[in-house]
């Protein structure tokens, strides 16, 4: 990830920068919006997980900040006669810097990782 940073001459003649915030996340988890529940309640800790149902999204505090989630069950992807359950999700990082973003990401990809075999 990176911070959109902005350079402007200011009135005074100095140089204002001004950092943007960091983009969301878009991923598609393989599982269903329940199960996506269930282990993001596992990856922070239930208490810091707080689920709007009706509006599709979480709002989960972690040592990095506080990120809100958007979910939302998408249609199966298919291989034959196999189905594996597919949620589109939206990851909002609010006032989180750049750092506080990437440490999220690690852990929370390290989190959802799932091996085959």
């Amino acid at each position: 990830m990176f911070d959109m940073i902005t350079e402007t001459p200011a009135a005074d003649g100095q140089i204002q920068t001004t950092t943007a915030a960091v983009p969301a996340v878009t991923k598609t988890m393989g599982s269903t919006e329940a199960d996506f529940i269930r282990q993001l309640k596992a990856f922070a800790g239930a208490e810091n997980v707080t689920v709007d149902d009706g509006a599709g999204k979480a709002s989960v505090v972690t040592k990095e900040g506080a990120v809100t989630v958007a979910f939302e069950d998408r249609q199966p992807r298919r291989a034959g006669m196999l189905r594996i359950p597919t949620t589109a999700i939206d990851i909002d990082f609010g006032d989180l810097d750049t750092a506080q973003a990437d440490a999220f990401m690690a852990r929370f990809d390290r989190s959802f990782l799932r091996m085959g075999g």
